[in-house]
């Protein structure tokens, strides 16, 4: 069993009010999740708050807004054996 990174993906989507239909994102903090604006709107992020800013490729407006991402739930998982393998090293017991 594998079990998934603690990430969440969050895509940004911006819509513009004044005729703007290209925009670039950035992360601006947390400092240390910290990006530059870029074209790219998808990122896989820990659980924590973030604050995303949004820029107009045309006139560099810019709109700022804060996200929370949740924690993910752990999920337990416990075996118990239904039936003992028929001889050593044999693969047919099952869990």
């Amino acid at each position: 069993m594998q079990c998934p990174t603690l990430e969440s993906t969050i895509e940004v989507t911006a819509t513009g009010n004044n005729g703007a239909t290209s925009f670039e994102y950035r992360i601006a903090a947390p400092a240390l999740q910290a990006t530059t604006f870029s074209t790219n709107d998808t990122y896989a992020l820990a659980a924590g708050t973030y604050i995303f800013e949004s820029r107009t490729t045309t006139d560099g407006c810019i709109y700022t807004e804060d996200f929370t991402v949740g924690s993910i739930d752990f999920i337990g998982v416990n075996g118990a054996m239904a039936s003992q393998p028929t001889c050593k090293d044999a693969t047919d017991g099952t869990l």
